[in-house]
Parts: C-alpha cells; sequence; structure tokens
C-alpha cells in the first residue's frame, strides 16, 4: 500500500473516532475533530487536492466554532 493510501485510511479513522466521541458529548471529540482537519490539510497539500480547499476552510471553521462553544459552556456549567 503507498504511503498516501494508507494516510487515507488513517484520516478515515481519526474522522470516525471524532465522530463518535462528539456523538458521546464528550470534549475530546471536538479537540480529534481539529486534529483531522489539521491532517486534512496536510493531505490537501501531500496530494495536491486543492478542490478540497473550499470544504477544508468551512469544516475548519464549524470545528473551531464548536469547540469554543463547548469550552464556554462547560465553563458555565451547561
Amino acid at each position: 500500500m503507498n504511503p498516501l493510501r494508507a494516510f487515507e485510511l488513517a484520516l478515515g479513522g481519526v474522522n470516525l473516532a471524532a465522530c463518535w466521541l462528539i456523538g458521546s458529548k464528550s470534549v475530546w471529540g471536538q479537540r480529534l475533530s481539529l486534529l483531522s482537519n489539521l491532517m486534512w490539510w496536510v493531505y490537501i497539500l501531500w496530494a495536491d487536492a486543492w478542490g478540497l480547499v473550499p470544504m477544508e476552510i468551512g469544516f475548519t471553521i464549524v470545528v473551531v466554532r464548536a469547540w469554543l462553544r463547548w469550552e464556554r459552556d462547560v465553563r458555565r456549567g451547561a
């Protein structure tokens, strides 16, 4: 298996784990999701997949927003 394909599989696993943790209401889901976004940026550069840039900009904004809201709610005790 070539390294790019192995990275794609790892990326899929990280995405699934992040979704699972978010669905379980674990704060680690947001953190893992941000790591997944960083991995996507690496993938875009490595695979020359520039068509994914608009999607990844949107997902990065959504993940950062969700994490900030999550942390705010935790501090408030909600």
